[in-house]
């Protein structure tokens, strides 16, 4: 049976950053996959982690062999940004 811990009003920290760490890993051409489930003991036998370090979530990074998406140009922000009540005109 793996460890079990609670979750606290800072548990939310280190995903927070996994999650930018993704963003930025697209931003750069980069394959990813956040990863939150997993066995802790053999994550940390395999990538020799210390038993005093809590893993939340492992992320993959790849180069991909052709790009996996396309950049669009962004929208004008007269389309995306409203004031004072929402339009679709």
């Amino acid at each position: 049976m793996g460890r079990i811990y609670e979750w606290s009003e800072h548990a939310d920290r280190p995903l927070d950053s996994c999650g930018h760490l993704i963003l930025a890993a697209r931003a750069e051409g980069l394959e990813r996959c956040w990863i939150g489930s997993f066995r802790n003991e053999e994550l940390e036998k395999v990538l020799q982690i210390p038993q005093e370090w809590n893993i939340v979530a492992v992320t993959p990074l790849s180069f991909p062999k052709e790009p996996c998406f396309k950049s669009k140009a962004p929208k004008p922000l007269e389309e995306i940004v409203f004031f004072n009540s929402f339009s679709t005109s």
